[in-house]
């Protein structure tokens, strides 16, 4: 099992976006994914659906 982690102190640096993307793009590709999404606003499960 890999483990990717996206962080960074900075805010709209395009983390949620990259982790976002990273996701999908493998789930494309067959690859299980889980996005834990720390952020109170929750903006990963808006872009996830």
């Amino acid at each position: 099992m890999d483990v990717w982690a996206v962080a960074n102190q900075k805010g709209g640096c395009g983390k949620t976006t990259t982790a976002v993307h990273l996701a999908a793009g493998l789930g494309a590709a067959g690859r299980r994914t889980l996005v834990v999404d720390l952020d109170p606003q929750g903006h990963a499960a808006l872009g996830l659906g």
